[in-house]
């Protein structure tokens, strides 16, 4: 049976994949963890299969986070959250800067992009 994906099971998946990528698991990694098939993993965080409560917890546990982390909207203050989650640059940043363990370093590198977001022409933001 084929399901069109909606709009909670892509939220879901790209907050499982949001999370998996900060720590630099790779699916088959995670999937390993939580006992299920890279493929099914990778669908759940495509938004095309339902990580229903007997994945979500497991996950949850893996991932290091409450179960209801995968349920959490982005904050509305902060309109680049979902951007960030999808865009691979966003998501190689992420990786890189989750593995500065120097609390200073990555102060700096937080004012460093902050600065540089003030600056940026709003027309040089389309790729």
């Amino acid at each position: 049976m084929t399901r069109e994906a909606n709009a909670i099971d892509v939220h879901v998946g790209k907050r499982i994949r949001l999370r998996r990528t900060a720590l630099g698991l790779s699916i088959a990694d995670l999937a390993r963890k939580v006992g299920v098939p890279p493929e099914d993993l990778a669908a759940c965080e495509r938004g095309a299969r339902r990580a229903g409560a007997a994945l979500l917890l497991p996950l949850a546990r893996a991932l290091g986070v409450p179960t209801g982390y995968f349920f959490r909207d982005p904050d509305p203050g902060e309109p680049g959250t979902a951007f960030f989650a999808d865009a691979d640059d966003g998501i190689r940043l992420l990786r890189a800067f989750s593995q500065i363990r120097d609390p200073a370093m990555r102060d700096l590198i937080i004012r460093l992009a902050t600065i540089m977001s003030r600056v940026e022409a709003p027309d040089s933001q389309t790729h």
